[in-house]
């Protein structure tokens, strides 16, 4: 991940992230609109917060120069991510309870969706031993 934030032109890293931002603010309105009381739109919050964390953390890599901020930003900027994800899983159990997804299609595709899981935790867990050995030499 932290290969991606580097390498675009810091322009262009602004530039996508704004409309990202954008788009998770049109959609709380949007939500809220049509589909009220719905836990969903708990999700955008979290959202919006990991892309103002990703313009912090570029920022303090281009401009900091005290690498102790460069790490505040990073802790801040995965401990956002990991809430984002708990936001996803807990309101996707919530929306479900209240009868906001349709749970038949959801039972047709579950056996697919829980091998993506497995598979996405393993990726995880190499992707995580790749960057501690890379950092560690």
């Amino acid at each position: 991940m932290y290969e991606i934030i580097n390498s675009m032109p810091f322009g262009l890293y602004v530039f996508v992230l704004l409309i990202g931002l954008g788009c998770l603010i049109y959609s709380i309105f949007d939500m809220r609109k049509k589909q009220p009381g719905n836990p969903t739109i708990w999700i955008l919050p979290f959202g919006i917060t990991v892309d103002i964390m990703l313009v912090v953390y570029r920022l303090t890599i281009e401009f900091a120069q005290n690498n102790t901020v460069q790490d505040i930003a990073k802790i801040i900027l995965i401990v956002s991510a990991v809430l984002f994800i708990i936001s996803i899983f807990a309101t996707f159990i919530l929306a479900n309870k209240k009868g906001y997804i349709d749970s038949e299609p959801l039972k047709k595709i579950m056996p697919t969706l829980k091998g993506c899981a497995i598979a996405l935790i393993i990726v995880a867990i190499l992707l995580g031993v790749v960057i501690f050995l890379r950092d560690k030499t």
